[in-house]
């Protein structure tokens, strides 16, 4: 719908918890003149908490969007995870957002991928993003653009990157299918190594680990319920 109703030839996407610094826009519009090659990017993300986290959470704070980097990093490569840009201040030419939005709402998706009231189903930012590839240009990621993401304290408790995790790794095989890629179900003995490796890790990462391992599982029954 935001799109629809927009008017520029150029979109940002924030969400109500994301803080850009002062020179956001100033300098998203830089990396558009100056990089016509890249329909989407986006820049480094701080996080900023209501409280100090437990210590052992800060391996999963890449589930939060934590994003830092130096340099600047392009690609016209689907699913490059060094240089795809996320949905927190995500930059993108008109030209690509429209192209998401026929897809989305015309095309074969037949599953949100958009966080919604109740769910922390994600993957359409990528989509989005990707919708640069489609159309022969690029996505990157630029050190110069930053911005904060608050994160209240529930959001670093047990419960939520439990089902955070479950989530993202659900919709990364969902994205991976619905944009026509081959997925296949984790082999068995694949599955059993994987299994015994997370009985050995401690308490806190045994239950991120197997929410991982579990939205995948269910990607892959959601796909072929046979």
């Amino acid at each position: 719908m935001g799109i629809k109703n927009s008017n520029s030839e150029y979109l940002v996407f924030l969400d109500d918890d994301n803080f850009v610094a002062v020179n956001f826009i100033n300098e998203a519009l830089r990396v558009f003149n100056e990089f016509p090659w890249i329909g989407s990017f986006s820049g480094q993300i701080d996080l900023k908490f209501e409280h100090v986290p437990p210590a052992w959470t800060k391996k999963y704070w890449n589930l939060l969007a934590f994003r830092k980097f130096n340099g600047n990093h392009w690609s016209n490569v689907y699913f490059d995870n060094n240089c795809m840009p996320c949905g927190a201040g995500l930059c993108v030419r008109r030209s690509v957002a429209e192209k998401y939005s026929e897809t989305h709402y015309n095309g074969p998706r037949s599953i949100i991928l958009d966080r919604t009231k109740g769910s922390l189903l994600s993957g359409g930012d990528n989509d989005l993003a990707m919708c640069a590839i489609d159309l022969g240009m690029g996505v990157g990621i630029f050190e110069s653009l930053k911005l904060s993401h608050y994160i209240p304290r529930f959001r670093t408790e047990i419960e939520y990157l439990k089902q955070l995790a479950y989530n993202i790794y659900f919709s990364s095989v969902i994205l991976k299918y619905v944009r026509g890629y081959g997925v296949e179900r984790i082999k068995f003995k694949t599955l059993f190594k994987r299994i015994i490796l997370l009985i050995t890790l401690p308490s806190c990462d045994r239950i991120i680990q197997f929410s991982c391992l579990r939205g995948e599982l269910d990607a892959y029954k959601f796909i072929n319920p046979k």
